[in-house]
């Protein structure tokens, strides 16, 4: 069984080839397995997700999504697996859970679901396209959680925060570092 910090750096590795959905299958599993050593648990419930992701979505927000300023998709969308109501607004907070509980179960995204370069969430040609920062950002969030502080990676890993881009060796357990920077970029 690979540890988190051999899932982050295939996470990264893939990344780095544009492998985006395969980046975010073994992000997701870096996550599930950050969360279970936060909690204390073997197996997570849906309402631990979704807690955890609310929790420290300022954070999550941050790093994984900065250009996204609504706290709604900003474009109608259905996804079938949350409400068929065509009309019902999702929240950004509840896409993000619900992308990281759908990888777990399924081992893919929706079939109308991919990542794209672009800032924000957008519609295409009958898809959702999710900026692909959503990986990076929940990597980084992997590594700079309290509970991973004993992990680690060789040094040829990096991460951003922004666009502060730091050794991810150097972070483990580190979240207010990440924090730091938050604030920085909040307050200026």
């Amino acid at each position: 069984m690979k540890t988190i910090g051999e899932k982050v750096q295939e996470a990264i590795d893939f990344m780095e080839s544009g492998l985006y959905e395969n980046a975010f299958r073994v992000a997701c599993f870096a996550l599930e397995a950050t969360m279970q050593k936060s909690l204390e648990k073997d197996e997570l419930s849906l309402p631990d997700y979704k807690n955890f992701v609310n929790k420290h979505w300022d954070l999550i927000s941050f790093m994984c999504l900065p250009g996204v300023n609504s706290h709604y998709l900003e474009t109608n969308f259905t996804i079938r697996e949350i409400s068929l109501n065509p009309h019902r607004d999702y929240t950004v907070k509840e896409i993000v859970s619900f992308f990281i509980t759908y990888m777990l179960k399924n081992g893919k995204l929706p079939a109308n679901i991919a990542f794209s370069s672009k800032t924000n969430f957008e519609k295409t040609d009958g898809k959702l396209l999710v900026p692909h920062t959503l990986v990076s950002g929940l990597v980084g969030l992997v590594v700079v959680h309290p509970v991973n502080k004993n992990e680690c990676v060789p040094d040829k890993y990096w991460i951003n925060i922004s666009d502060f881009k730091m050794f991810a060796s150097e972070l483990w357990g580190r979240i207010d570092l990440a924090e730091r920077v938050r604030k920085f970029y909040r307050e200026r």
